[in-house]
This record gives C-alpha cells, structure tokens and sequence, in this order.
C-alpha cells in the first residue's frame, strides 16, 4: 500500500458500503489473483480480498513490492502485544520530517544542550534508508506542528542520528527522545467467571489504595486488615447503610466502603434482541464496571472507566445510555479534540470498537484509574482487557485488515448494553 488508508468496499464499486480498512503497509490477501471488472473505475483494477470484499489497486495500493509501501511495514504496531505501540508523555518540541544535520537541531531546538544526553535508541531500529524510502526525497525539514506538553504519543521503531535518539512515530515523523517520557502499560483489572475456582457474583473490584476490611465492633465501624487494589471481592446482596456509610458485605465477613470498590452483580435478563447464547456486554456506569456475557452466563468482568460526567450524550464528557452495537472495530485509532480552547490527542489508541458516533470500547495507556470516571465519554479499559474484549467481540478482524465493520444483517456486531 502506498496512501496511509486502503477502503475495502462490499462490492467492486466505490458507492457501495465499506467493510473495512488496512493500512499503509499492511498485505491484504486476496481471494484471486486475476482482476474483476467493477462499476466504477479503478487505475489498475479491482481485486477480491479475503475473507470479503474488494479493493482498488492503483491509487492507493499495489500488487508488487513497493519500497514506500515495505519501508511504512516496520512501522505497524505489533498486534501480538496487548499494547500494540511502544508511547509515552511529550514535551514542546518539533517533530523531523527527515533526520536532521547537527546544526538543523541546534537552528530547530534552542534548548538542545540542556535535554539530557543519556537517551539511546532502543530496539527494533529503523534504518535512515528505510525513511528515506517511505518519505521520499524530503527536503522540509520540520512538520507544521511540532509535540506540545503532556501530548501522547506512540512509535514502533526508534533511530540514532548523529548519537542522539529518536522515536520514529507511525506516520514517519522523528521525535526527539529525550523529549519523551516512556509510559508504562497498566496492568490488568479484569477476572475469568467461567475458570476452575472462577469468583461467583456478585463481586467487587479494590480500586483505591485506602480500602480496608471493615468490621462493627461494639457499635463502631473499624478499620481492619488492608484491601489489596486489583483484588476481587466476592460480596453478597446490594449495597446497604451502615452508622451512614455505605458498605458491601463480603463473604468472607465484614465489608467493604463502596467508595473504594465497583461492583458487579448477574443481570436477570438479556437486552432485547440478543439470542440464548448470543455474546453481549453489559456496562454500567455508575459502577464502574464492564461484564461480559453469553446468554445469562458471566464470562468475564473489567473495572472500567467511563465519562467524567456521568451519564448522558448531551453532557461534557457523559457517557450516553442505551442498547447499541458494535459498529466498527480498528486495531488503533488516533483520538483528539479541545478542552476550554486547547486542542488535545492522543496517538494509537488500542483495540478500538466503536459502538455510537464516536463512543467506543477501547485500551487506555495514559492513566491507571479503572473503575472510576476517567474518559471524555468513552468505555475504558486495561490494554489487555481491551484486547481480550476486541477478539472476543464480533466483527472479528481478518487478517491483514486494520479496521472492520459490522452489518445489522449480514454480519452484526455485539450488542453493548450501557446502563446507568
């Protein structure tokens, strides 16, 4: 592929409805090798692709090797990963075209002797060749707009110039390392419902640091042995008040301060629509937590962050309510927008599925605060979570493709449930 994005059409016809996606980079398999005529033009022909649908090859893919198409593969993500793309916080600096001279950066980066000399450039390496080949003969030196504070970024390869690193990001650009401060992965927040020695719900998830078992003794609530954060509660019946604080029994005895748990009960019913074994997910945002199901069987559980507005389209970052299904799904998706006049992003969210206008399901890398209100209005989730949910999921994505759409009949995407 040459362009960043390859459509995949239902039919060898540009007006028919697209199943998907793949990116600048990726092999697409086909289904035939021989062209087939199709109803609107296309340079070098439409072509079938596997498992469905056709593409375009011409504008903006290729049947050969391609050294641009070749040089844009080192910089997928790598989907065997839970987070697929290696990210981190930016600071203000610029962002290289191509890599510069010695004195380019000193022209670019007026502080360039204060940034610390110790980062090096990690492995996998990109080779100056390989850019030179995915950007061309490049001679602007600088990108329009340059890496401002706390922006997040991600990149799969890394370079050295001239004993300096740099992040290569997956559209090409060279950001300077020691601008970057790594992010690590958030650990897991979910458990298995259906294992050997699987908990049975209702349960709660630990999501402070500050739980503690709670016991009455002699008329007073007191604070006992600590509440591991991650831990999973096994709790019985629905919250209760006691001397004005609101607790959660556990089995074990005691309680829990609902303040420090989100928990999750088994719904008593399927959303309409949704067949006896039918996959579907059940969000609920007060809790704080996310449930998968076949049927009326558990399957799965995540503490998940939902809007910090609560709930609601129409409110600064609600998370809206409803029964909707899974419309699309991308490997990684770029997110941005503005808050109070500043413009934000981030790159390469994980294990996207989009499910109304823009609301999703997907992995979070840039904070650890599941089962609490986090999101501009989105689902969020552990990057492994979010990618155990993203396979487990319907459309499944075929190989090759980055991105995947549903049908309503032909082929219908899980239906999510967003409760209050």
């Amino acid at each position: 592929m040459t362009a960043r994005w390859l459509p995949l059409y239902e039919q060898a016809d540009r007006r028919s409805l697209r199943v998907g996606l793949a990116r600048r980079g990726q092999r697409v398999p086909l289904s035939s090798a021989e062209a087939v005529s199709g109803a609107s033009p296309c340079r070098s022909g439409w072509y079938a692709v596997a498992p469905r649908g056709f593409a375009c090859v011409g504008d903006g893919a290729t049947l050969g090797e391609d050294r641009a198409a070749a040089a844009a593969s080192l910089l997928l993500p790598d989907a065997r990963r839970s987070l697929p793309f290696r990210v981190g916080t930016a600071t203000f600096g610029p962002r290289y075209r191509r890599a510069p001279t010695v004195g380019e950066r000193a022209d670019s980066e007026p502080d360039l002797a204060r940034l610390p000399e110790g980062a090096r450039a990690e492995a996998p390496l990109i080779d100056p060749s390989a850019l030179s080949a995915l950007r061309g003969a490049e001679r602007r030196l600088l990108f329009s707009r340059g890496t401002y504070a706390s922006e997040r970024l991600a990149w799969a390869r890394e370079i050295d110039v001239d004993e300096r690193a740099f992040v290569v990001t997956a559209e090409g650009a060279l950001v300077p390392k020691a601008r970057v401060t790594p992010l690590e992965e958030p650990a897991s927040f979910g458990v298995d419902l259906e294992g050997v020695g699987a908990p049975a719900l209702p349960i709660a998830f630990v999501v402070t640091d500050e739980a503690r078992r709670v016991e009455l003794d002699d008329g007073r609530l007191v604070d006992r042995e600590p509440l591991a954060r991650r831990s999973v509660l096994e709790v019985e019946g629905a919250p209760l008040t006691v001397r004005g604080v609101r607790l959660l029994a556990l089995r074990r005895g005691g309680w829990a301060r609902l303040r420090d748990v989100s928990w999750v009960e088994r719904p008593s019913s399927r959303p309409h629509g949704v067949a006896d074994e039918a996959r579907w997910v059940r969000a609920s945002v007060g809790r704080g937590v996310l449930l998968a199901m076949r049927g009326l069987t558990p399957v799965r559980a995540f503490a998940m962050s939902p809007g910090a507005g609560g709930v609601g389209k129409d409110v600064k970052h609600g998370t809206p309510l409803g029964r909707f299904m899974v419309s699309w799904k991308h490997l990684t998706a770029d997110m941005s927008g503005d808050e109070g006049g500043v413009a934000w992003s981030v790159d390469e969210v994980p294990w996207v599925a989009y499910y109304v206008d823009g609301y999703a399901v997907h992995g979070a890398y840039w904070h650890d605060g599941f089962g609490r209100p986090r999101s501009h209005g989105c689902l969020n989730l552990a990057p492994s979570d979010a990618r155990w949910l993203f396979d487990w999921m319907d459309p499944q994505l075929p190989e090759g493709w980055y991105a995947v759409a549903a049908h309503p009949t032909k082929r219908p995407g899980t239906i999510i449930d967003v409760a209050p």
